[in-house]
């Protein structure tokens, strides 16, 4: 039976029943139900007395908008109207026909927006003489979803639900009224697990996993976290992976040999649809006497992460041996300086956001570039089809997403020794190119000339309320990723470094009331004896949230150490905290993704101040700064003093480097005509570092 109010994200209203009987044929048809329905009760067995009052009163409905759905759970009155189950898909499927007859008129009233009320009536009159029809109480709800009432539709789904929890339909209504919220997420990721539990799908056990750390719900995290790992353990037992995208799996527990088998199981998928498109692309030809001709494909040509880091690179490279083109596949490229700059500074700009997988490789092809470089690799709106073509000799993967490609058709990643240990070479598919310091590039050298000054403490930048006097703030603990990364465990972890440093407190980014909110409670509930709030006559709160802002660098640079996330690393915020000059205390674990910062603050010189062996020497290493803070001072301005000649933050060394791991790519393909290989990269900071720059230009002054 078709019903209007079966719905999706990406389409309201699945069907609408066409056309409709005659308004005196529903009056008839209620009335030969009625007349059966009073002769039945007589000669039925089937139905006790309470079960006809039950059919008679109507359940009552919570018109309250904010009610919970927790309330039909437990009301008694809508649990006894639930019992006879058995009576309920009787009393369906005898009045099945009549039922539908309502839907159909109800369909007709509900196309014409003037006819709103007369739809509601028809619903309503419909519920009063079938009761017991999970459809027509559900339909209530389609009701109210297309009108985008959410908590009115989610009362009504739940109801129908309730009524009939074999219906997938009911649940799957209210998960995406849920979704079309702004607030209570808890009760969003508590139907995701509801609806997990009836049907066991990947798809909904990812989406819990993105409501419940998206939003810091720590109490529904331990069942969610099992169950990915669990889950997911019947997949990598078969020597696949389970079916997460790349990018969503780099945030889930898994280790490098566990997203190879997934970032493998995307590519091999693939595979087979480039393998469906026959294409002849000409190899472009090398022999040294000519430019390489380099290029780069990014949805990110804009402010972002990736834009900000690129920008200044371009203009680096040596013209004389080197002709870059940038290919733009996104459509929302702004006019910013970011763009600009990368526009104004590559050879040639192309836009190829608007073609299909062959079109685009053509176009690649057709401009003969013999080393194209993935920026973006399996994030959003990138062209990893495109590479599945094969449009260049010599494909390279880069900055864009932490991990493998797991494809065949990406030749290298550009990484470092840090990030790729070699004895998790195995689980890449791609060839190795060690850089000397780090595989990131950060250029805050060339945005930020001026290197921030300590910030003095500003209330205006904080959602937490402050104490009136901030000039004597506590020792300040902080993190600025995404409160997606966040995680209960750690969270423990963070409230014990917390109690064992006296007169200190944690700055966490605010994401929202809800996040914040949500992190609060768990805390108040997982730590009473902290306080949270604060006397603020006296004392700070224990954990600040600070707005983002323009100069969010400077604004960071108020913090003493940075707490990072194991799991998924900050990777431009820990730049942007060693710019400031704030330590950073890290523990690295098998990923590139869990390992980046390790490697920023290692070329930073602070590695055995802040790299962590195991959970415990995390907490210890930063109760010991947090202790030692005229030690710590020390390091702070050793970090502020090396910042100038630090390789982190020379873009132009970079590049010089990138070119040399180009120059050995295209040897080893053009002139060798070998298979790619590993690749470690000369260090040339001694002759081309900051410090050697100056020292040329004060011989040519």
């Amino acid at each position: 039976m078709t019903i209007i109010c079966d719905v999706d994200e990406n389409n309201e209203k699945k069907t609408v029943p066409k056309g409709s009987k005659y308004f005196r044929v529903f009056n008839i048809v209620i009335g030969i139900w009625t007349l059966f329905f009073f002769v039945s009760s007589f000669f039925s067995t089937n139905f006790t007395s309470e079960e006809m009052n039950l059919m008679e009163n109507e359940p009552k409905i919570v018109h309250n908008i904010q009610t919970e759905i927790g309330y039909w759970m437990k009301d008694q009155e809508f649990q006894n109207f639930m019992k006879p189950k058995r009576d309920l898909t009787e009393f369906n499927k005898m009045n099945q026909t009549e039922i539908r007859n309502v839907m159909k008129l109800y369909g007709m009233y509900s196309k014409d927006k003037n006819n709103s009320k007369k739809a509601l009536e028809v619903l309503e009159e419909a519920h009063r003489s079938f009761p017991l029809s999970d459809e027509v109480v559900a339909n209530i709800g389609g009701f109210y979803f297309d009108r985008k009432d959410w908590p009115k539709a989610i009362e009504w789904f739940s109801k129908a639900h309730y009524m009939n929890d074999t219906d997938l339909r009911w649940i799957n209504n209210i998960l995406v009224s849920f979704s079309k919220m702004e607030d209570r997420k808890e009760e969003y990721g508590n139907w995701l697990w509801k609806s997990y539990q009836l049907d066991k799908k990947m798809k909904t056990l990812s989406k819990m996993w993105d409501v419940v750390t998206k939003f810091n719900l720590f109490d529904q995290f331990p069942r969610t976290y099992t169950e990915i790992i669990t889950e997911s353990q019947k997949f990598f037992d078969n020597g696949t992976g389970p079916p997460f995208t790349c990018f969503s799996a780099l945030h889930m527990p898994f280790n490098v040999s566990q997203l190879f088998l997934i970032a493998k199981k995307e590519s091999d998928e693939l595979i087979l649809k480039a393998k469906k498109t026959k294409m002849d692309l000409p190899k472009p030809k090398w022999d040294s006497t000519r430019k390489l001709r380099i290029g780069f494909v990014s949805p990110d040509v804009k402010n972002h992460a990736v834009g900000i880091q690129i920008r200044m690179m371009f203009s680096m490279f040596d013209k004389e041996k080197f002709e870059t083109t940038m290919f733009s596949c996104r459509n929302d490229t702004d006019n910013s300086w970011v763009s600009n700059k990368i526009r104004n500074t590559v050879d040639h700009f192309v836009e190829v956001y608007e073609g299909s997988t062959s079109e685009v490789a053509r176009i690649v092809n057709s401009r003969q570039i013999d080393i194209l470089v993935d920026l973006a690799m399996w994030t959003g709106h990138s062209r990893i089809d495109v590479f599945a073509m094969r449009p260049s000799p010599i494909q390279v993967a880069w900055l864009g997403m932490a991990g493998t490609t797991g494809s065949p058709f990406h030749d290298y990643l550009i990484a470092d020794s840090t990030v790729v240990r070699p004895e998790y070479e195995e689980f890449y598919s791609e060839k190795i190119v060690y850089m000397p310091h780090s595989y990131h590039i950060f250029d805050h050298k060339q945005f930020m000339p001026v290197p921030p000054s300590r910030m003095q403490l500003e209330r205006k930048n904080f959602v937490t309320d402050l104490p009136a006097d901030v000039h004597r703030p506590p020792f300040l603990f902080c993190n600025h990723a995404h409160s997606s990364r966040l995680d209960p465990f750690l969270f423990h972890r963070w409230m014990e470094i917390l109690r064992r440093v006296p007169n200190s407190a944690l700055v966490l980014k605010y994401h929202g009331e809800e996040q914040m909110r949500n992190i609060l409670k768990y805390a108040e509930s997982a730590f009473p004896r902290m306080k949270f709030e604060g006397d603020l006559d006296r004392e700070w709160p224990r954990i600040l949230f600070q707005r983002g802002g323009k100069d969010h660098i400077a604004m960071k640079s108020i913090c003493d150490i940075y707490l990072d996330i194991p799991k998924f690393n900050g990777h431009s915020t820990t730049g942007d905290m060693l710019w400031a000059g704030v330590p950073a205390i890290t523990q690295p674990l098998t990923t590139i993704a869990s390992r980046a910062a390790s490697s920023f603050v290692t070329v930073s010189g602070l590695q055995e101040m802040a790299v962590a062996r195991d959970d415990k020497d995390y907490i210890e290493k930063a109760v010991y700064w947090g202790n030692n803070r005229k030690e710590l001072e020390e390091i702070r301005k050793r970090l502020e003093a090396g910042r100038e000649d630090n390789p982190l933050f020379d873009t132009f060394l970079f590049v010089k480097h990138m070119e040399s791991a180009f120059e050995e790519m295209a040897h080893i393909e053009y002139v060798e005509r070998e298979r790619p290989r590993n690749i470690q990269v000369k260090n040339r900071m001694e002759e081309e570092g900051s410090k050697a720059r100056r020292e040329r230009e004060k011989t040519r002054e």
